[in-house]
């Protein structure tokens, strides 16, 4: 296709990433160093990177939003010029998946100079199959990868049978390969050698799942073999059967039948084998020294089911029902002991592989269902296990047929979606809306609703799905609930800027020039999550050939465009939480469950609905390849490949007899004595009572069997006033004793509520906040909360301060001004601040400072997750726009008290620009003590006191309490 509207096409897509390039860097540039508007107290990497988080955010939106508008148009505008060319000439699968393989290779090579071993051989058989004979090329290569996995089930056998040798990747390629070549040169002999090699192939790819069954460690030079949960034992049994079964019917059904296609001969079990294989991960009963990722998976179980603790009333299950779930799958197999953790999250998200290749081999041909179950990546990030099952089973086209079935599927994988992690649960929900409007109208203009709404079964079908709704408004309006209390905190809690963040280190690295990398790490970042919205509408404007005829919308596929539109829709809900953190190092970070959900959708739409479009193909394959990710990649990952693990130095091994919480497993040893004295204190606590902030992570009240109050965690939660004022709310109520494991600026209302509020009373003896029960007078409880340890005596806040103190303009209307008279003195080394009169620490616990022309001294700089480091913009010119301007530094403000039991306090903060906001509450002595004066100074770099600028603005202030 060469005319006129092809022409247009390709000029207006170009355009498209010309400017959308433009606006990326030139919106960057212009933003990337300007300071985050703050609207409350909260300190996390927003404001420790001095980052505009909110400023990255809204450029998602706008490019979305944008480039959409610019696809509805321009194919609203050329849809005549489109029907008046010939359609393009639709490629043979063969062609498209040598193309696709070749492509993916291609952009790995190219991003990250990358080669793996699997994906080398597999070109290497596809370049000999087109110089020898070219129409065995899909199915040649089909068989390498059928092969390959082949050779890693049989070395599982080999390991289940006491083999302790390890194989490489570079072994089973080679092997592979070989074989492949070896019936090449026999397919002229005989036809269809290598379907018939697949079928038999087949016969040894069940037995991947065997890995679940792995169970020896080499700790030093002994070995050891633990036993496996018998649940786990005869699920994984089956399930192997059921596979092998199903592999030696095809062989009977398909060897000798001459039509057989390379797609016929793909089973169910290679795809779920393949797509589990590639995703297990994990180190066996080896603990990871992380007690909150793993453990906030399943801590809701543990919580709401064992412990019996009320949703929302005595405990918040944090940003869902997703802990429930995945708590189950430890409870149920391996009955509860943390020593299965692993074991039991890879079958967990072995149900989520069955679901996603059943629905997918449902839509697709085998060859392409068998692609895409190499390719795919399940992501680790339980939050979004069920998008994709969900968006393939709304996309069933047996169930878009029967509508009313349909509408109930929507209807309640949108609820349940919502209940598990609602983001999700919203994006699934609106982004099968326009499908869903089409088809209740389409329902009802066939007449067949209303002959439906006459049968009883239609209500009872209706009532039954609703029994599960009413049950779970409770919990989806606690979650609602909980979710409105976080988002004033959200952005900047959770706030990771990509803007002046290292390039990684393989990211183009043959490419010298770092303003080059720098350029396209930003671009590949802000533009190709906007673009799968983009092509999502543009597709769905071509395959639903949506059109206006006399002033009116018509669509001529509704149903395509529906599924089309559904990935764009579900992406743009999904980033109002996704793009918040953008990890360091991490391409994609939190979008990448949506992002790889979309890759499979647009293939399975190509696939169904465009004549294999290669342009849609492509485009997919470039969302794996961008961010190296890809399901055979990570084969050898995890001792797949090994006869057992590796236990590193410095691992105790642990017993059922030792700790039956954690279960017979190898445990850090620094981890280990933390835990033990972390029982030795909770076992005196009583058990009846719910805890808060107690322990730090979610691991410990897991391991030691606590109740817990509230969201349990206080350090990474409750930051912002919203959620201060949720979690004050649910302590007052439950009468909840609160531990020390908080921070006393990162928690600033729920810290400064415990200490002045005359509810609760500092116990040093436990280091815990206890109720006030009435038998203390208020002077008494002052004076018991008077010298809590909890404050640092001298903390460092970073950047923080500066950043906060940019953003005056916003967060005002927060404080309020107590009026606080004052002389300013020089004194040695600093400058002394004299109240006219004594004041309480809690009338004036913040304090804003402002020193003159200090936004002229600058370097530039780049940040990983240690520190930030000084670029040399003298050698490239151009990293001045892209890199974060570092204002002052080195050079540090102080400012110090004296407590009333005569003791010095202080806390220091980066200077930055001059304007700094200090949580005087925050420190130790301050809340509750009187106060005269305080001291204020400077320090250069070398930690030396230099002169203190000129203040051009000091003032006490008071934040805001809650309630």
């Amino acid at each position: 296709m060469n005319g006129k509207y092809e022409k247009r096409r390709r000029l207006f897509w170009a355009g498209m990433l010309v400017v959308g390039c433009l606006f990326v860097i030139v919106y960057l540039v212009l933003t990337g160093n300007s300071p985050q508007m703050f609207t409350d107290i909260v300190n996390e990497y927003t404001a420790i990177h001095a980052s505009n988080k909110s400023a990255e955010r809204n450029l998602f939106y706008i490019l979305s939003a944008a480039g959409a508008l610019a696809c509805f148009v321009f194919y609203f505008k050329t849809y005549e010029d489109r029907l008046a060319e010939p359609g393009e000439r639709e490629k043979t699968p063969g062609t498209l998946l040598v193309l696709a393989l070749a492509a993916f290779s291609t952009m790995h090579y190219f991003i990250y100079s990358g080669v793996n071993w699997l994906l080398a051989a597999s070109m290497i058989l596809v370049l000999l199959l087109f110089l020898y004979d070219r129409k065995d090329a899909v199915s040649g290569m089909v068989f390498l990868f059928v092969c390959s996995y082949a050779v890693c089930g049989i070395y599982r056998i080999y390991v289940l049978l006491g083999g302790d040798k390890a194989v490489s990747m570079m072994t089973v390629s080679l092997a592979a390969l070989a074989v492949s070549v070896m019936l090449m040169l026999k397919g002229r002999e005989k036809e269809g050698i290598y379907i018939r090699g697949t079928l038999a192939a087949q016969l040894a790819v069940p037995f991947l799942l065997l890995v679940y069954l792995a169970s020896r460690y080499k700790s030093g030079e002994m070995l050891m073999e633990f036993s496996v949960p018998p649940r786990v034992l005869v699920t994984v049994t089956v399930l192997v059967l059921v596979f092998f079964a199903e592999a030696v019917y095809k062989v009977k059904k398909k060897w000798n039948d001459a039509d057989c296609r390379i797609g016929e001969a793909i089973t169910y079990g290679t795809c779920i084998c393949v797509m589990a294989y590639n995703r297990f991960d994990g180190s066996g009963a080896i603990l990871s020294t992380d007690l909150h990722h793993p453990f906030e998976n399943i801590i809701g179980y543990s919580q709401m089911v064992e412990l019996g603790q009320k949703a929302f009333e005595e405990y918040i299950p944090v940003s869902g029902l997703y802990s429930v779930a995945q708590g189950f799958f430890l409870s149920f197999f391996g009955g509860g002991k943390t020593a299965y953790y692993h074991l039991s999250q890879n079958l967990f998200y072995l149900l989520v592989v069955i679901c996603v290749a059943v629905l997918l081999k449902k839509q697709v041909s085998g060859e392409w269902a068998f692609f895409i179950s190499v390719l795919f990546v399940v992501p680790s990030y339980n939050r979004y296990a069920f998008v994709l099952p969900v968006m393939l089973l709304l996309s069933l086209p047996e169930l878009v047929k029967r509508k009313n079935l349909w509408l109930k599927a929507w209807y309640l994988t949108s609820f349940l979606q919502g209940l598990y992690y609602p983001v999700y649960g919203a994006a699934v929900c609106m982004g099968f809306l326009p499908l869903g409007v089409w088809q209740v109208l389409s329902y009802a203009r066939s007449g067949e609703l209303k002959k439906d709404i006459r049968k009883l079964s239609f209500w009872l079908g209706w009532g039954f799905c609703t029994i599960p709704v009413i049950a779970g408004i409770p919990f989806l309006l606690g979650t609602l609930r909980h979710m409105t209390a976080m988002s004033g905190q959200t952005v900047y809690a959770d706030g990771i800027s990509r803007f002046g963040q290292v390039v990684p280190g393989n990211f183009f690295s043959y490419a010298q020039n770092l303003s080059t990398r720098l350029v396209l790490y930003y671009l590949f970042s802000f533009l190709i999550v906007p673009s799968v919205v983009w092509v999502s509408a543009a597709t769905a404007m071509k395959v639903g050939e949506i059109r206006t005829e006399n002033r009116k919308l018509k669509v001529g596929n509704p149903v395509p465009a529906g599924i089309a539109l559904s990935v764009g829709i579900a992406m743009l809900v999904s980033i109002s939480f996704t793009v918040i953190r953008l990890d360091i190092g991490n391409l994609y970070a939190r979008s990448g469950g949506v992002v790889y959900a979309a890759f499979v959708m647009f293939l399975v739409v190509a696939v169904r609905y465009m004549g294999r479009d290669r342009r849609i193909m492509v485009y997919a394959l470039f969302l794996l390849g961008a961010a190296a990710s890809a399901g055979f990649f990570a084969m050898e990952g995890s001792s797949k490949l090994a006869a057992s693990y590796r236990v590193s130095d410095g691992y105790v091994f642990v017993t059922d007899e030792t700790d039956d919480r954690l279960g017979t497993c190898f445990v850090e040893q620094g981890m280990y004595d933390g835990l033990v004295k972390t029982h030795e204190t909770t076992d005196l606590l009583d058990g009846e009572r719910s805890y808060m902030g107690i322990v730090p992570n979610f691991g410990q009240f897991y391991l030691c069997g606590l109740r817990g109050g509230g969201t349990m965690e206080i350090y990474p939660t409750v930051k912002g006033y919203g959620a201060a004022q949720e979690a004050v709310d649910l302590i007052r109520e439950q009468d909840i004793v609160v531990g020390a494991e908080m921070s006393a600026i990162n928690n600033y209302y729920l810290y400064h509520w415990l200490a002045v509020s005359g509810e609760y009373v500092w116990s040093a003896e436990k280091r815990q906040f206890e109720p006030a029960d009435g038998t203390m007078s208020p002077e008494e409880v002052s004076a018991r909360n008077k010298n809590i340890d909890i404050p640092l005596e001298w903390p460092g806040l970073g950047r923080t301060a500066s950043s906060w103190g940019q953003s005056m303009g916003t967060l005002g209307i927060i404080f309020s001004d107590p009026g606080i008279a004052y002389t300013a003195t020089d004194v040695e080394n600093g400058v002394r601040i004299s109240m006219a009169e004594a004041v309480d620490g809690d009338e004036a616990d913040f304090l804003y400072l402002e020193f003159a022309g200090m936004d002229e001294n600058y370097e530039y700089t780049l940040f990983d997750s240690n520190d930030f480091y000084v670029q040399d913009t003298e050698k490239e010119p151009f990293l001045k726009y892209l890199t974060k301007k570092d204002y002052n530094r080195g050079v540090t403000v102080n400012v110090s008290w004296t407590g009333e039991e005569g003791a010095v306090y202080g806390m220091s903060a980066l200077m930055g620009r001059g304007k700094l906001l200090l949580p005087l509450g925050g420190g130790r002595g301050w809340l509750l003590n009187s106060h005269s004066d305080i001291t204020v100074s400077v320090t250069g770099q070398d930690g030396q006191n230099i002169p203190v600028p000129e203040m051009v603005n000091l003032k006490f202030l008071k934040l805001r309490e809650v309630e």
